[in-house]
């Protein structure tokens, strides 16, 4: 591969974003008799290139007084065709060198394909692990909510039987007045203690 060949590639000069070629250096590689404005007309023309999808025109102002140069970027695929239908000993040259870069152009895409979709992943990953965490702390906090509205209940059906009992205490004739004093207080303390308003 020659060392010409190799700098027909703008890597700096995007086509649809992927690398071009400039049309004059390809016109010189291939050695074609043709001037460059007829041979670049007779090439659209035969092989119905399209502009602004093959190639794409830009116009530079001379140093002299005149017309703008024109200049045709070519993207790889016109460029792999101009090289094949030239047909001589440098056209094949270049079509396998364009060939070869295309080929390289769809590893590179398929590699930032592969990393976009790992990044993603990780990403996606990331924000499920976020939402599963959040999750579990609702889950635990329904959790105490519901032992704590048990627990208030169960308090409520234990005071309910205390004071069931301090009234059957009362009434009973087996039990001294001194003795239902002290339970009646004892209870009292633990209502105190333990009230409903103060275990939330």
């Amino acid at each position: 591969m020659s060392y010409e060949l190799s700098k027909l590639i703008q890597e700096n000069q995007l086509v649809s974003d992927q690398p071009s070629v400039n049309a004059r250096d390809l016109h010189v590689f291939l050695e074609s008799k043709q001037q460059f404005s007829d041979w670049m007309q007779n090439k659209i023309k035969q092989y119905d290139f399209v502009e602004e999808r093959d190639f794409y025109i830009n116009l530079y102002k001379n140093d002299k007084k005149g017309r703008p140069t024109k200049e045709y970027v070519l993207t790889l695929h016109m460029a792999k065709e101009l090289s094949m239908v030239e047909n001589n000993k440098k056209g094949k040259e270049a079509r396998l060198y364009f060939i070869h870069a295309e080929e390289e152009l769809q590893i590179m895409k398929f590699e930032e394909a592969l990393r976009a979709q790992r990044l993603y992943d990780m990403e996606a990953t990331a924000s499920f692990m976020r939402t599963k965490t959040h999750v579990a702390i609702l889950d635990e906090n329904t959790m105490l909510k519901q032992e704590m509205r048990n627990l208030k209940t169960s308090y409520m059906k234990l005071q309910n039987l205390a004071f069931d009992l301090m009234g059957m205490i009362r009434n009973s004739e087996l039990f001294s007045s001194s003795l239902t004093i002290r339970v009646e207080a004892r209870f009292n303390s633990l209502v105190e203690k333990f009230g409903a308003g103060k275990l939330y």
